[in-house]
C-alpha cells in the first residue's frame, strides 16, 4: 500500500508479514511437555500444553515478560529477586499481607504511588488511598514521607464467605434461567480461559458465559444492545453477584412489570457474568487450602513458561502469574507504564500483547459483534461511577452524554460520577477506553462497596443499592439519540458514522450493525451534522440533524456511489507449497480531485479461524495520494518450510481516521505440502 519505487516502506511491510507468518507457525505447531506445579510442593507431569505466539510489541515502552535474571525491581514495596522461588514456600519468609490507608494531600501522590507500582485497591473520597503492602512495602511508603494506617494486618487471615456462587453453582443458575425463561433468555458459551486454551493436565480451565436477554432472543434484531459484566479481577467476586441479581430481576419481572417488559421486547441486553473463572476458582475454592490466594487478581497465565502455575514468592501476594485482564483489551494498551505495568509479577501486568489473553478476546469478540450502545463493568471497591478517558487525564469528545448518565446513576447509588484518569488514576488497555475507543460504545466502570469481598450477608444489600443505578442504561436509551438503518443498493450496511454539532465539534464515531445496518448513539438535545462512511461506498452527508428532548430521533441513511479511495488486492498465486513465496499487488486509486493521507495495515487469519496474534501484521503505514492518483506496490513473501498447512485469510484496510475503514480487500491462499 505505498507507491512503487518507496523501498523503505514496502520493505517494512514484507518483513513484518514474513515474521508474522513465523510466528504464525509457532502458534499452531509448538507444543512440549508440562510440569504443573502445587504451591505446597507437589507436582503433576505429563500432558502438552499448545503454545501461544508471543511477537515483538511494537513501540511497547518497556520489555515485556521475565526481567534479566539477578536483577531487582521494587513494585509496591515488595523486593523482587531475578530468579521467582517456585515449589515449597520459604519457612524462613513469612513477611504478611496488609491492608494500608496511605492519606494522601493531591493527585499527584496517587500518581506516585501508582508509579512505584503498589497494588491499590482503592481511592477513598476523602483524601486517602487503600494499597496492598508487606512490612517491605509500608516502610517504602513512609520513606516516601507518607502518613499510613493499617485498616487489617493480615489479609491472609480473611475467610471467602460461602454465600458467594462458586463457577458451578453460577452455571447451575444461568441453565436454571434459561430453562425457566425459554422465549427470552439464552445462554452461550463465547470463549475459554486461559488454563482451558492451554490444557494443562489435571485442571481443564473453564468456558466463559454469557446470557442474552431480549424478545425474540435467537434473532439479530434491528435494536439498540447492552452489556453488563463481572469479575474481570478475581478478587471482586461482588461483580459476579451483582450481574445475577440483576439478571434475576429483570427475567423475574418480565411479562408483570411493564417498564421492564417493553425494555425486553425492545433491547438486546447481555451479561457476560464471570470474566475471569481461572481467577474466580482460586479465589474461592483453592484458597481453602491456600489462603495466599484469597486476594488474586489476574487470570492464571503461566508467565515465565516454566509450566508451573500459581507461583508465589516469600508467602505473600507476589504473584509471578497472570495478566491484569483490565490492562490487556487493545485501544491504548501499553500506552505508558504508568497506566499498566510491563513487568510480569506486577498486579497490573498487561500482557505479552495487546488482547492476548483469551479472556480478554471473549469480551473483545463480543463487543465488536453486537456493537452495544453501553455498558457496565462492575468492580470492588471505592463508591465510583467511572467514565473514559482512563490512558490519559482529559475527557472524551462525548463527555457531555458521559457526565450526565454518570451523575444520574449515581443519584440512585450514592455513588461518585467521574472521569477514570481524574478521579483515581490512569489505566490503559481496559474495559470502559477500549470500549468506546474502538466502537463508540459508552463504557461505565462501577467501584463497589468498601470492601474487596464484603461479607456474603451484605452482598443484597450492594446489588440492591445498585440496581436502579444499572437499570438508568435502559432508562436513557429512550432519551436524546439517534438510531436507524444505513443502506447501500438496498442492502443493510456497515459503516461509520461521524457526528458533528452545530458548532462543527466532532464527537466520537459510532459503526452500523453489518448484517442489519441498524445503529444507535445517544447524544444530547441539538443540531448535528451526521456523516456515513461505508467502505467502498462514497461518504453520504446529512446536515441539519435534530434531536430534540424526548425520545430517540430516527435517521435512516443511504450510501451509494464510489469511494474517493479503492483498493483491490491482486495475489499472484492462491495455492503456496511450504518453503514457496507469496506475491501479490496492491492497487490503489483515488477517485477525488484533492489530495488525501492515509493508513494502511494488512490482518493475517491462521488456518485454525483465529487471528494472529499480533495483528495487525503490517502497518500502519502513512502514505498520502494525489488527485485522481493511481499507485501500486508489488511484495513477495516467503512462506516457512513448516507453515501449518491449510487456508490463510490475508486482509488490508485504509483508514482516513484511526478507527474508520474507507477501503478494504482480502484474498485467501493455500499453503499445501511441497
Amino acid at each position: 500500500m505505498v507507491q512503487r519505487g518507496t523501498l523503505a516502506s514496502g520493505i517494512i511491510l514484507i518483513s513484518m508479514l514474513s515474521v508474522a507468518i513465523v510466528a504464525a507457525v509457532a502458534v499452531a505447531e509448538a507444543t512440549f511437555p508440562l510440569l504443573r506445579g502445587d504451591p505446597g510442593g507437589q507436582t503433576q507431569t505429563g500432558g502438552q500444553l499448545e503454545t501461544v505466539g508471543q511477537p515483538e510489541a511494537v513501540g511497547q515502552p518497556e520489555a515485556v515478560g521475565q526481567p534479566e535474571m539477578g536483577g531487582q525491581h521494587e513494585a509496591g514495596g515488595l523486593l523482587q529477586m531475578g530468579q521467582p522461588q517456585t515449589g515449597a514456600q520459604p519457612e524462613t519468609a513469612v513477611d504478611r499481607v496488609m491492608l494500608v490507608r496511605v492519606f494522601i494531600g493531591s493527585r499527584a501522590d496517587i500518581e506516585a504511588i501508582a508509579a512505584h507500582n503498589f497494588d491499590i485497591a482503592a481511592v477513598g473520597h476523602e483524601g486517602y488511598v487503600d494499597v496492598l503492602a508487606t512490612g517491605e512495602g509500608l516502610a517504602a511508603l513512609d520513606r516516601m514521607g507518607f502518613t499510613t494506617e493499617i485498616v487489617v494486618h493480615d489479609l491472609g487471615t480473611i475467610e471467602v464467605d460461602p454465600e458467594y456462587h462458586t463457577y458451578a453453582e453460577m452455571l447451575e443458575v444461568l441453565e436454571q434461567l434459561e430453562t425457566e425463561h425459554p422465549e427470552i433468555a439464552r445462554l452461550y458459551d463465547i470463549g475459554d480461559s486461559w488454563e482451558r486454551r492451554a490444557g494443562y493436565p489435571g485442571h481443564p480451565g473453564h468456558d466463559i458465559w454469557a446470557m442474552k436477554v431480549s424478545d425474540n432472543v435467537d434473532e439479530d434484531e434491528a435494536e439498540p444492545a447492552l452489556l453488563y459484566c463481572g469479575e474481570h479481577h478475581a478478587r471482586e467476586p461482588l461483580s459476579l453477584e451483582m450481574c445475577l441479581y440483576l439478571l434475576h430481576y429483570l427475567l423475574s419481572n418480565y411479562g408483570t412489570n411493564p417498564e421492564i417488559t417493553q425494555w425486553i421486547d425492545t433491547t438486546e441486553i447481555w451479561f457476560v457474568p464471570l470474566v475471569n473463572p481461572d481467577g474466580h476458582w482460586l479465589v474461592l475454592e483453592y484458597s481453602q487450602t491456600h489462603p495466599q490466594f484469597e486476594l488474586w487478581r489476574k487470570n492464571t497465565r503461566d508467565n515465565d513458561n516454566d509450566h508451573i502455575l500459581y507461583e508465589y514468592l516469600f508467602y505473600v501476594a507476589i504473584f509471578h502469574e497472570g495478566v491484569d485482564l483490565n490492562r490487556n483489551y487493545i485501544y491504548k494498551w501499553g500506552y505508558d507504564n504508568e497506566g499498566s505495568s510491563g513487568f510480569i509479577w506486577d498486579q497490573t501486568y498487561r500482557g505479552p500483547w495487546a488482547g492476548s489473553e483469551p479472556e480478554t478476546q471473549a469480551l473483545i469478540d463480543l463487543i465488536a459483534r453486537e456493537n452495544f450502545v453501553a455498558g457496565i463493568s462492575y468492580h470492588t471497591y471505592g463508591g465510583w461511577v467511572l467514565y473514559p478517558w482512563g490512558y490519559q487525564v482529559a475527557e472524551t469528545p462525548d463527555h457531555a452524554v458521559f457526565a450526565t448518565l454518570g451523575e444520574a446513576m449515581a443519584a440512585y447509588n450514592g455513588y461518585v460520577p467521574g472521569v477514570a484518569s481524574q478521579q483515581l488514576y490512569r489505566v490503559n488497555g481496559e474495559f470502559a477506553d477500549h470500549a468506546y475507543g474502538k466502537h463508540g460504545m459508552l463504557g461505565y466502570t462501577f467501584e463497589m462497596a468498601d470492601q474487596f469481598i464484603p461479607p456474603g450477608s451484605e452482598i443484597l444489600y450492594h446489588c440492591e443499592l445498585n440496581r436502579e443505578a444499572s437499570l438508568e442504561l435502559l432508562r436513557r436509551l429512550a432519551g436524546p439519540g439517534l438510531r436507524g438503518t444505513v443502506w447501500a443498493e438496498g442492502t443493510p450496511a456497515e459503516a461509520y458514522l461521524r457526528f458533528a454539532t452545530s458548532s462543527d465539534d466532532l464527537l466520537w464515531f459510532r459503526r452500523s450493525d453489518p448484517e442489519t445496518g441498524f445503529y444507535a448513539k445517544l447524544l444530547q438535545p441539538g443540531t448535528y451534522r451526521v456523516t456515513a462512511i461505508a467502505p467502498n461506498y462514497a461518504p453520504a452527508t446529512y446536515p441539519g440533524v435534530v434531536v430534540g428532548q424526548g425520545g430517540p430521533t430516527t435517521l435512516d441513511i443511504e450510501v451509494s456511489g464510489v469511494s474517493h479511495v479503492t483498493l483491490e488486492l491482486v495475489p499472484d498465486a492462491t495455492v503456496i507449497p511450504r518453503g514457496g513465496e507469496l506475491g501479490y499487488t496492491a492497487l490503489l486509486v483515488n477517485t477525488m480531485g484533492e489530495h488525501g493521507s492515509y493508513t494502511g495495515e494488512a490482518h493475517v487469519t491462521l488456518p485454525n479461524g483465529n487471528p494472529y496474534g499480533g495483528n495487525p501484521i503490517a502497518g500502519p503505514v502513512g502514505f498520502t495520494l494525489a488527485p485522481h492518483d493511481t499507485l501500486d506496490a508489488y511484495f513477495v513473501h516467503p512462506v516457512p518450510a513448516d507453515a501449518p498447512l491449510g487456508i490463510y485469510r490475508y486482509e488490508a484496510l485504509v483508514r482516513a481516521d484511526p478507527e474508520i475503514i474507507i477501503a478494504s480487500d482480502e484474498f485467501t491462499f493455500e499453503v499445501v505440502a511441497r
